[in-house]
């Protein structure tokens, strides 16, 4: 099993869930312990109290080092591990400059590489790429994590990163509402939302350009925003998992977790990133989650 596997329902696991997703805790079923809004106070996905006041700020650094990454194709079929897919790169992206650098070499038989160069104990993209593959076509993806102190070479891979097909994506979109057609040119974001400790949090919503975008499933208008696979759910439920379609496709894009955290609160800003825009592209990430106010 890859360590340190991201925390988050990527977008290739929508597919599946065509039907209803919702739970007991999930954010648009709960009527007890209501903020002022009417947004439920934040909660841990198993119901436990959630964490805000624990949170260690990513710093940056200089310094690099090289890391072993797999990078698997997603498929219609989620339950199943991604397949390896050998000829992938893997590069270090900028999101303050859009430059990429340290590329790998394409990834070997068992969906391998060595990304050299990697800035340490940072937030950093890695933008994952494949050419068409026969018939296959893939988007671009830029996968934000969290970097390690030291260089991780050997054995397992340190990240287990994904390439998704041009038609997983459009599966994708036509499940959560946008027409695959509108959403030509510009940016899918998809994440998590968790807690200091990183368990993913129940209640969330999300924000950009300082307000919450209309619900995928009930409006034309992007940006839109999607909390799991259930477009009815008004916050995210116990899986965490958040979508924005239809961002731009160029320049700094910052995506904000709000959530209540005490009864009869206002909801408060309890996450944070920024990212960039990449035509055309998919942006996965989980959002680091910050101390609360």
């Amino acid at each position: 099993m890859m360590k340190n596997t991201q925390k988050m329902a990527l977008l290739g696991a929508t597919v599946l869930a065509v039907g209803s997703v919702s739970t007991a805790c999930s954010g648009g079923d709960d009527d007890d312990d209501d903020g002022s809004s009417g947004q439920p106070v934040i909660s841990q996905g198993d119901g436990g109290a959630a964490d805000f006041t624990t949170c260690t700020a990513i710093g940056s650094s200089a310094a690099t080092i090289s890391l072993k990454v797999f990078v698997g194709k997603q498929g219609l079929d989620t339950s199943a591990d991604p397949a390896a897919t050998p000829g992938s790169i893997v590069s270090v992206f900028d999101p303050l400059t859009g430059n990429t650098s340290g590329a790998s070499a394409p990834t070997a038989a068992d969906g391998t590489t060595i990304v050299p160069s990697v800035p340490k104990s940072s937030l950093v993209a890695f933008k994952v790429t494949h050419a068409t593959d026969g018939a296959t076509t893939f988007v671009d993806g830029y996968d934000y994590r969290v970097t390690p102190a030291v260089s991780d070479s050997s054995g397992t891979a340190y990240f287990n990163t994904r390439i998704i097909p041009t038609s997983v994506r459009n599966a994708i979109a036509a499940i959560l509402g946008p027409p695959v057609a509108n959403l030509a040119g510009l940016t899918s974001f998809a994440g998590s939302v968790t807690d200091c400790s990183g368990e993913p949090i129940v209640g969330a919503t999300l924000h950009y350009a300082g307000a919450e975008p209309n619900r995928c499933s009930s409006s034309a208008a992007l940006p839109c925003v999607a909390y799991s696979t259930d477009t009815g759910e008004d916050y995210s439920d116990d899986g965490g998992q958040v979508f924005l379609l239809g961002l731009p496709g160029s320049g700094q894009l910052t995506v904000n977790v709000m959530g209540v955290l005490t009864e009869d609160a206002a909801p408060v800003q309890i996450g944070t990133i920024t990212v960039r825009g990449v035509a055309d592209a998919i942006v996965l990430a989980p959002i680091p989650a910050q101390n609360a106010p």
